[in-house]
């Protein structure tokens, strides 16, 4: 769904949460949306419907909002991993291990 914005559009895709890794209290409860930019020129992503991936973003204005210019992927190239959007599919147990320890 197309969202208008001022000069660009959001695209507002609907989505389960599967497992959370950090989450600030002020937003303890989770949207079941998220809004990313129509234009991969302004970090907007493509995501598929019935894929599952590991996305990271952020909340303000009230709203979810991810990109492709800020996404959590491994740098291990024992990992076997290049790109910028994960899928969790590609998520190895390792790198799982090292987001549940990751701190900010």
């Amino acid at each position: 769904m197309f969202l208008p914005n001022e000069g660009l559009n959001d695209v507002r895709y609907t989505l389960h949460h599967i497992k959370i890794y950090r989450n600030s209290n002020e937003t303890c409860r989770l949207s079941n949306y998220v809004l990313t930019s129509s234009e991969s020129s302004a970090c907007g992503l493509d995501l598929e419907v019935r894929r599952e991936y590991l996305l990271s973003g952020s909340y303000y204005d009230g709203e979810y909002h991810t990109s492709s210019c800020f996404q959590v992927v491994t740098d291990d190239p024992a990992d076997g991993f290049s790109g910028n959007l994960m899928e969790w599919k590609d998520v190895t147990p390792g790198f799982e291990m090292r987001l549940s320890s990751f701190e900010c």
